[in-house]
């Protein structure tokens, strides 16, 4: 047997309705542990080098967010860093 297509449900015909499907997905437990103050350090980088390549493509809404966060960052490398 060839598998079939779903049936036709949709309004006069056209379309493919309604066809529905279980989401799944695993819930995994591991430790929580500090990060080495190195790595940490190199994760707010990362992240205010992220934050900045999407400045320039963001609207002004989105900038001004960016902007906030990249200042957090820069306080936090500062006084942690």
């Amino acid at each position: 047997d060839q598998p079939r297509d779903p049936p036709r449900t949709g309004p006069g015909g056209h379309g493919r309705g309604h066809v529905p499907y279980a989401a799944g997905g695993t819930w995994v437990q591991d430790d929580c542990r500090a990060l080495p103050q190195a790595e940490v350090c190199q994760v707010l980088r990362d992240r205010s080098w992220t934050l900045r390549q999407r400045f320039n493509h963001a609207l002004q809404g989105e900038q001004r967010e960016i902007t906030a966060e990249r200042r957090r960052i820069a306080q936090r490398l500062a006084s942690d860093c």
